[in-house]
């Protein structure tokens, strides 16, 4: 395992373990110093590409994980069954748990067929992305057309002449909306997200379809979560992570 020290204002250890044995002894030292952890790796999202009606997203892509906790406690499960309804599956408390809960080290992929045939259209959009707001949101698939409309009404009485677009991968309820920021001059990009997140909690939406919480959605995460299960979510973080050490900050 090589390790790397920094020295800014506080001291910093860059580790970069190579096997599971040795992602379990460190996070056991941070666990018994309460030294907190941020895991970076292939996150674990819910992408679904330009193949998700004919393959689902990414976690449905999932047979088994392998996961280390946070006091170092291998958990291993990687069998290739479809089906095992043997009490809690557990390896979808860590799928898009943003390194919360676990850090994940090994995982067993289903696998399908290579297409003999694909006809695939593309469309290019030509943005420049910085002076955009961008909203990775889903709700519902019958509800996404009453929604952009509503939405585009919403946003022109709120910033009369803004550039709003509408986009994305509707097979999977995945809308984006975004934003031209030059066409809202002097308006905070917070503003903007509120003012967007908000109109999903009567439609039962989400505020991220794919790319999770972190830091920047976690004021919007009731829109989408109700107090109830906020505190469940809340129960199993510490139940698995009780000193806070993996991802201190994110989520919650």
């Amino acid at each position: 395992m090589r390790l790397h020290l920094e020295r800014a204002c506080n001291r910093h250890a860059l580790l970069l373990p190579r096997i599971t044995e040795e992602v379990s002894r460190a996070l056991a030292i941070c666990h018994a110093v309460h030294q907190p952890v941020v895991p970076q790796g292939g996150m674990t999202g819910l992408a679904g590409g330009n193949r998700v009606i004919q393959s689902s997203t990414a976690c449905d892509q999932a047979l088994g994980l392998e996961v280390v906790l946070a006091n170092g406690d291998v958990l291993t499960s990687l069998g290739k069954m479809v089906k095992n309804n043997t009490g809690y599956d557990l390896k979808h408390w860590f799928i898009g748990s943003e390194g919360t809960l676990g850090v994940i080290t090994r995982a067993v992929l289903r696998l399908h067929p290579q297409r003999a045939a694909r006809h695939t259209a593309l469309v290019a959009l030509e943005i420049m992305w910085p002076d955009f707001y961008d909203f990775g949101v889903s709700l519902p698939i019958g509800g996404i057309g009453a929604f952009v409309d509503r939405c585009r009404a919403a946003l022109d009485a709120r910033w009369p002449g803004n550039e709003s677009y509408f986009f994305g991968h509707i097979g999977d309820s995945n809308l984006h909306v975004t934003v031209d920021g030059h066409s809202i001059p002097g308006v905070d990009h917070q503003a903007v997200y509120a003012f967007v997140y908000e109109m999903l909690g009567p439609l039962n939406g989400s505020v991220s379809a794919e790319h999770g919480i972190g830091l920047l959605k976690r004021e919007f995460l009731p829109i989408s979560r109700s107090p109830a299960k906020l505190a469940a979510m809340a129960a199993v973080k510490h139940a698995l992570d009780p000193y806070g050490i993996l991802n201190p900050g994110k989520l919650f």
